[in-house]
């Protein structure tokens, strides 16, 4: 699996509590040496070799996890940066890096420092979840808060231009009489309708420059489990740099994407590739973490990490933390295209799970891909164990509230100072070392024990891998991603092009990876070949494993809210059988929709509306109302959109009643079997509702 977060640049403290957290010690002093010497080469105390006279390298021999730059970092980088690669970065010099700085706290030569910007509802004092009063918006285009005071200092014209701008000035520029006059009725000042999704974005937005990237690949717990039971020290440090191997694998593909120091406004002048660096923390056991925000008193927002220090479970993963800076080989500094970030994590993870599967494969670890989750799952570790030992699912949050009521607080009272006190006060330290956040293996042993579990080692040392030819591998990874993207088309008749990619990227689990480039050669034979459907465009409603069906893809290009004129294109694929379907369901929507059957009068539905004792007075009620006379008399086909609790199943009560009363047999279908209980509310008699697991999405509401 793998994760991501964007630290914030430009606050010095919340970068050294993250340095502080990616630095904590999650094994035992001993076992913490002997995990260092083996994947690193270092020293038990955490320096390569001797460390000689440098005072700076004392703090690494401090007990804690690690720190590791990049072991092929470009030197030229590592100069800009600071970092001696000689040596291990220490806590100060990554709290540096990791607030947007060099190592020594100096700024970074020749970068763009972006200016943190707040969002427009704190600066103006609006609510960005109801709409702003005639007075309000008044105030605030005269460049005052909504109650009329003055806006801080250094805020008025910055603010204002970006609101004028978001309303649709020209170039934010003050507003005519009759742009005024439109933003004051709630519209834009070009007199368009300001829905209140478009009125909450606008005063929700806020930019706060990115000072690195923490990326965080963890092994599946099986993985993990094999990792701690592991019957030999050389055994349990060849899995963890299985680990550490596949870590690097996947990191130098996201680099490849990331790593374009982007030109122009959001980059509407392309991009240069070119060089960046990160530094590797190795964890080994998870523990229930809470993110604590605090307000500063400069307005801005600074969070902290904060571990509840209770029994970790195993679980292998590694924080790769990546500062936002790009050398290209022009010498020009740029930021990280974080932009292309977003639809590639799942890629990068699973292609991680690959190389992962690939490396326990050569030391002879029967590996299986795990459909569900998308991971490299070994086969010898049953399902019993691998649920005893992922409590760390668990709820933080509930953890944290049933902990305080412990104490004698309550959460939601609490302020963010005093719960983050009560973890890192006596409460927890008092604890005994039973109970602590370290690898314990004793307890481990003891948990297994409970279950009834004995450990085997999972290397098969003289196993010889089978050689597989690239295009038999190719074609097998094809027919696995081909059924991971079939399930995908069960679930939504339209996904997206990371879907695909996705998929392409999980089979090499199970077929075998050797570059990232076996992505696209699967991707490209979706698209030659086609892909699996339960139903095909001769016969969409057939059952079984189905026939092979071309994809149609269609480019989606979209504006980039957060820079003017640049374009971002997306691509959303479908399938010729979903497409036949769908005028399939057009055709008998448009033939139902006018046999006239079994309609009720508006008689039949106010005697019933009547009976059923539910008051449709006031605005939403006069809204169920109108979808009740929709359904009873619209046809033999009628469709009713509603909200998660807009009382949908409840306006169903009298439609049922007065069907029943003529005779109807009648039916509920829902896609869950929650909601398909629910279906008794309405007179559905309970032996009636069923649940559709495997169809596609209902869209409509059809009765008879």
């Amino acid at each position: 699996m793998l994760t991501f977060r964007a630290g914030a640049g430009g606050l010095p403290g919340a970068a050294g509590k993250m340095a502080d957290h990616l630095m904590t010690q999650t094994l035992p002093a001993t076992a913490q040496g002997l995990a260092t010497y083996y994947q690193r080469g270092m020293g038990a105390a955490g320096t390569p070799g001797d460390a000689g006279d440098d005072p700076r390298a004392s703090d690494a021999v401090q007990p804690g996890t690690v720190p590791e730059p990049r072991r092929d970092m470009d030197p030229r980088l590592a100069a800009l940066l600071g970092i001696d690669l000689a040596r291990p970065v220490i806590r100060d010099e990554i709290a540096h890096l990791l607030a947007g700085q060099r190592a020594d706290g100096m700024p970074i030569a020749g970068k763009h420092y972006q200016k943190a910007t707040l969002p427009l509802a704190e600066i103006f004092g609006l609510d960005p979840l109801r709409p702003a009063t005639r007075e309000a918006l008044g105030h605030v285009l005269d460049g005052r808060r909504a109650e009329g005071t003055v806006l801080r200092q250094g805020h008025a014209a910055g603010a204002l231009v970006r609101l004028r701008k978001a309303l649709g000035t020209e170039n934010g520029k003050a507003p005519t009489d009759t742009e005024r006059a439109n933003i004051l009725d709630g519209k834009t000042a070009k007199g368009q309708v300001l829905d209140a999704l478009e009125w909450r974005r606008i005063l929700s937005a806020s930019k706060t420059p990115v000072g690195y990237v923490d990326f965080t690949f963890s092994a599946d717990k099986s993985v993990s489990i094999a990792w701690a039971f592991a019957p030999t020290e050389a055994e349990r440090n060849l899995i963890a740099q299985a680990h550490c191997e596949a870590v690097h694998q996947a990191m130098l593909t996201v680099a490849e994407t990331i790593g374009q120091a982007r030109m122009g406004q959001g980059g509407k002048d392309g991009a240069e590739p070119g060089a960046i660096g990160w530094i590797t923390f190795d964890h080994y056991a998870a523990r229930p973490t809470l993110e604590i925000a605090r307000s500063k008193p400069d307005g801005t927002v600074e969070t902290e990490l904060v571990t509840m220090k209770v029994a970790g479970d195993p679980q292998l993963h590694t924080h790769v933390a990546v500062p936002n800076v790009v050398l290209t080989p022009s010498r020009r500094v740029g930021s990280l295209d974080t932009l292309q970030m977003h639809n590639r994590v799942h890629e990068w993870g699973a292609i991680y799970q690959a190389h992962l599967a690939r490396n326990l494969r050569a030391l002879g670890v029967k590996v299986e891909l795990d459909t569900a989750l998308g991971a490299a799952r070994l086969a010898a570790i049953p399902e019993a164990v691998r649920t005893a030992f992922s409590k760390r699912t668990r709820d933080a949050v509930e953890d944290a509230k049933a902990f305080a009521a412990a104490a004698g607080m309550e959460w939601e009272r609490m302020s963010p100072e005093e719960r983050i006190q009560l973890f890192k006060g006596g409460a927890f330290a008092s604890r005994t070392a039973k109970a602590d956040d370290l690898s314990d293996f004793a307890t481990w042993q003891r948990q297994a024990e409970a279950l009834g579990y004995r450990h085997k080692s999972v290397l098969q040392p003289d196993h010889t891998p089978e050689v597989i030819p690239e295009a038999a591998r190719r074609a097998w990874a094809y027919d696995v991603g081909s059924r991971l993207l079939a399930q995908a088309f069960e679930r939504r008749a339209v996904i997206t092009e990371a879907d695909a990619r996705v998929a392409a990227a999980r089979s090499l689990i199970a077929a075998g990876i050797e570059s990232a480039a076996d992505v696209d050669a699967v991707r490209s034979a979706f698209t030659r070949q086609g892909v699996r459907v339960s139903g095909t465009a001769d016969a969409p409603d057939a059952s079984g494993p189905g026939d092979t069906t071309p994809l149609i893809e269609v480019p989606i290009t979209r504006r980039d809210p957060d820079n003017d004129g640049v374009a971002i294109t997306e691509h959303r694929l479908t399938t010729r059988a979903h497409v036949a379907q769908e005028a399939a369901v057009i055709e008998l929507a448009h033939k139902h929709g006018k046999d006239r059957r079994g309609l009720l009068t508006p008689i039949d539905i106010t005697r019933a509306v009547e009976a059923s004792g539910l008051d449709f007075a006031g605005e939403h009620g006069r809204a169920q109302r109108r979808l009740i006379d929709h359904l009873g008399m619209s046809g033999r086909f009628a469709v009713a959109i509603g909200a998660a609790g807009a009382g949908k199943t409840t306006l169903l009560k009298p439609l049922v009643a007065a069907w029943h009363a003529k005779g109807a047999d009648i039916h509920g279908v829902s896609l869950g079997w929650r909601q398909a209980r629910e279906f008794a509310m309405p007179g559905l008699r309970p032996s009636r509702p069923q649940a559709v697991i495997r169809s596609p999405p209902p869209v409509c509401s059809s009765t008879g």
